[in-house]
């Protein structure tokens, strides 16, 4: 029996001492990826052993939900690779004059400025996802856009440069409250599922369920977890009631681009792995 394919988790322990985004929440964020890729190494295991046992049957509910799970996990492994790449202490507030990106930015946008509008809008938006700065492999061409979750939203085909996790901490307190009444607002009357990492956008909610390692480990409402003292209590504290000023996504080692952003060129890029000491595609979640 072929030896099913391995992910190892790489290490981004250099990312920490950065400028709007605390070392409590990039280590949370650190165990969202090894939860990830420890998952991806699964899926693909079993996944595997069906195939090979001859048991793989798309009419199979179970096959078909493994299959559409691997997908959501191994996004997520990705995603989260690419954003700890992007991040540097001390890193420029944007793209040097002359290089590579600037060049692409301002080829495709005008300014700088405008393409960083833009993608500050794109992160505004509210809801679960990433904010994320694509290459149309075929016309150089880039693009901002919002992936809901981990998939929802990619362009077909694009490459991604530059993706923001948790887009609303590029908010500032006044931008998230006025976001968050509106939330609220169109949320009265009806039942709602919320997960967030961000404890400020769901704490008015009537009943808050902690996870870890995918059991339930709390519940109740925010006073109630806070008075806890356990999980909850002390994420909360770490965030320190949720917002924290200036978001690191401008502050950026520099990403590579392709001299000719060929789908040739990408395609044998991938071939080479995303999850081992090699950098991940970029023409660049």
């Amino acid at each position: 029996m072929a030896e099913a394919k391995k992910y190892q988790e790489r290490d981004f322990s250099r990312v920490k001492g950065l400028s709007g985004i605390s070392d409590a929440q990039i280590a949370e964020h650190l165990k969202l990826y090894a939860g990830y890729v420890k998952r991806t190494n699964a899926l693909t295991e079993r996944l595997q052993g069906l195939c090979l046992e001859g048991k793989a049957s798309g009419a199979d509910p179970g096959y078909a939900e493994l299959t559409r799970r691997l997908g959501f996990e191994y996004n997520g492994m990705i995603l989260h690779e690419l954003y700890f790449e992007a991040l540097a202490p001390g890193g420029a507030p944007e793209p040097p004059q002359g290089s590579r990106l600037r060049r692409a930015i301002e080829a495709s946008f005008g300014k700088v400025e405008t393409w960083l509008a833009d993608f500050r809008a794109v992160a505004a938006m509210p809801g679960i996802g990433w904010a994320a700065l694509f290459q149309d492999p075929r016309t150089g061409w880039l693009s901002n856009h919002w992936l809901t979750l981990h998939s929802d939203g990619s362009p077909a085909g694009y490459a991604p440069i530059l993706v923001l996790d948790e887009a609303t901490s590029s908010l500032d307190s006044e931008v998230e409250a006025a976001i968050q009444e509106q939330l609220l607002g169109l949320m009265e009357g009806k039942t709602v599922i919320a997960i967030a990492h961000r404890l400020s956008t769901i704490a008015r909610m009537d009943r808050l369920i902690v996870l870890e390692a995918g059991r339930i480990v709390e519940q109740g409402t925010h006073a109630e977890l806070l008075a806890l003292g356990g999980h909850y209590e002390k994420l909360w504290r770490h965030q320190s009631g949720g917002f924290l000023a200036e978001s690191a996504l401008p502050a950026t080692s520099e990403p590579d681009l392709p001299e000719e952003p060929l789908a040739e060129d990408l395609r044998a890029d991938e071939k080479s792995g995303p999850s081992t000491d090699d950098a991940p595609v970029t023409t660049r979640t």
